[in-house]
């Protein structure tokens, strides 16, 4: 999307999450997804009117430091990752030290903050989220304001009953009640490369 962005004549523009930031694909849009920004949203609104105001609420598996800086996480390929435990016992809570890394929640929107929005976070056995076999294990509400990424995270404190020994792939869903009227309700979740066992 960035190197279209120079076809069509647009130059760097070093907005935090800006399509054209120079930092590409490191910057900007974290990680380099393709997802149109909130200026390029408001000429498309232009040109196809919709209802909704542009609010897109999004989950990424990126930790995001500051503009220009972000790693892809929740993966074995990551060294950091790897460093934490990955697993409990049911019934236990991981110490801070071994929690995995937290992801990044965005609400982007031409000019919107939304508060109250709840986070759940799963355990599924197999590789797709939102199929209705997922155990919750934590649900957190977070506000957010227009534009700008939050690190989140989960207490990671296993259920003592309702969940099997096992390894588990971790997933996380914002508004899964659908409280918030989305240009794109697609990239709402997110799941793990790498599983969480269970003991």
């Amino acid at each position: 999307m960035h190197e279209f962005g120079h076809v069509f004549g647009l130059r760097h523009r070093n907005d935090v999450l800006d399509t054209m930031n120079q930092n590409h694909p490191l910057g900007g849009d974290p990680g380099g997804q393709y997802r149109i920004n909130e200026h390029s949203y408001v000429m498309l609104k232009y040109a196809k009117p919709h209802s909704s105001v542009g609010t897109n609420l999004m989950l990424l598996r990126y930790e995001w430091t500051d503009p220009g800086s972000s790693w892809l996480v929740w993966t074995a390929e990551n060294a950091s990752e790897d460093d934490a435990e990955w697993q409990e016992a049911r019934g236990s809570c991981l110490a801070n030290i071994d929690w995995p890394s937290p992801v990044a929640a965005l609400v982007a929107t031409t000019s919107v903050n939304v508060a109250g929005v709840d986070v759940t976070w799963s355990f599924s056995e197999n590789h797709i989220c939102g199929d209705g076999d997922e155990i919750a294990f934590d649900t957190n509400s977070y506000s957010l304001a227009s534009n700008v990424p939050y690190a989140i995270n989960a207490s990671w404190c296993i259920p003592a009953s309702g969940i099997d020994p096992g390894e588990y792939y971790v997933c996380a869903m914002i508004d899964s009640t659908d409280e918030v009227v989305e240009t794109d309700e697609s990239d709402n979740d997110l799941r793990s490369d790498k599983k969480f066992k269970v003991n």
